[in-house]
């Protein structure tokens, strides 16, 4: 058997770096403590890792080495578009029952199971099948199959439109359903995981062209690399997604997050919010949001709502409250009844004075009025 020395161009380094990247990311989704929708993404990128292993071993030559290896990876790519279904329900909040949802898994069952017919040829033959698609110089090995790889004649049908389509319709149902999330930022979140794998099965098809059973309906408009390479790019992209929108400070850290070290870092991020809210006292402004403190601490607003709920015991909106009533209640004590409540909720950043009211009783269980007669007897 004349082996192929291993060959690493520039399209089976990029590759690499697209295996070297999502096996970084899988790193922080495999966590002990990890959400189910954080669960099914580390599956996700689990699959696509072994796609891109098979891809890297195929262009680098190393699959001549390694031929039980080939084509072991597809059937999976049934499993991108159901993953993707199920995380979008868990993130609009609706129960998945992977019993009842079965059916979703119905095309991957077949084709791992159909695939068996390659799966169990001789080695040789695998060999083989590999020189005829990435090596065609290689000299062909002699064997004979022990029965017929592809019985009913599907594999010319399966191997790219199929999978192609089958990601397409998953991703175009999973941007649909993605509209009816109330929150924003999982919106946006959806619609970009989602959208990502309707781009990678139009490219998929677009690189391959349209070819049935030896038909060619249409010439691939892309090189046939694109598909190889198109999951590195978009690793990447979900990367600086997931890092700059702060997507996986949710998951639990593992124990050595309460050490401290650990401590020690939270406490001063602590510092940085207060120091960030009161030097500039941005509780005062009227646009101050979560956004705007988030940027002010140069940290995203996950990271930052996490702190307050894990540090400081509170959220956004009772943070803002306590600050703008402790202020009032400065205010308050020090001015004589010429101060009008109207214009004080507005210079406290309070958009109605009704909004004033109903905080400044909540936080002291009495009117502004009230604190106002008591303080100054």
């Amino acid at each position: 058997m004349e082996l192929q020395p291993i060959s690493l161009d520039l399209v089976a380094a990029g590759i690499l770096f697209g295996i070297l990247q999502i096996a970084f990311l899988l790193y922080f989704f495999l966590r002990k403590h990890a959400t189910s929708a954080q669960r099914i993404l580390a599956v996700f990128m689990t699959l696509l890792l072994w796609a891109q292993v098979e891809s890297f071993l195929n262009h680098s030559g190393l699959m001549a080495h390694f031929p039980h290896l080939l084509n072991t990876s597809p059937p999976f790519i049934f499993l991108f578009g159901p993953l993707l279904l199920f995380h979008t329900r868990i993130q609009l909040g609706k129960p998945v029952d992977f019993k009842s949802n079965i059916i979703h898994l119905l095309p991957f069952l077949l084709y791992f199971s159909y695939s068996f017919f390659f799966f169990l040829q001789p080695e040789a033959y695998k060999y083989n099948a590999f020189v005829r698609s990435f090596q065609p110089g290689l000299e062909l090995l002699p064997v004979n199959p022990d029965f017929d790889m592809d019985p009913l004649n599907i594999q010319g049908l399966v191997v790219v439109e199929l999978l192609s389509l089958h990601m397409m319709v998953y991703a175009a149902c999973c941007l649909y359903l993605s509209r009816s999330s109330e929150k924003q930022e999982a919106k946006n979140w959806l619609l970009f995981t989602n959208g990502t794998l309707l781009l990678g099965g139009i490219t998929l098809l677009l690189s391959q062209g349209g070819i049935i059973n030896g038909y060619r309906f249409f010439q691939a408009l892309l090189p046939d690399f694109s598909a190889d390479l198109f999951p590195t790019l978009a690793t990447y992209a979900f990367s600086f997604y997931v890092f700059k929108n702060g997507v996986l400070s949710k998951i639990k850290l593992p124990k050595y997050y309460k050490s401290g070290m650990a401590k020690e870092m939270k406490h001063s991020q602590v510092m940085k919010i207060k120091r960030s809210i009161e030097d500039e006292k941005l509780y005062l402004r009227p646009d101050f949001s979560l956004q705007l403190l988030a940027d002010t601490c140069k940290l995203s607003t996950h990271h930052v709502s996490q702190i307050l709920n894990e540090a400081m015991g509170c959220t956004f909106f009772e943070l803002t409250n306590k600050y703008r009533i402790e202020e009032a209640k400065l205010l308050l004590s020090k001015s004589g009844e010429h101060l009008k409540m109207e214009q004080l909720a507005y210079d406290l950043g309070y958009k109605s004075k009704s909004t004033f009211f109903s905080a400044f009783k909540k936080e002291t269980d009495t009117t502004p009025s009230k604190y106002r007669d008591s303080a100054l007897q």
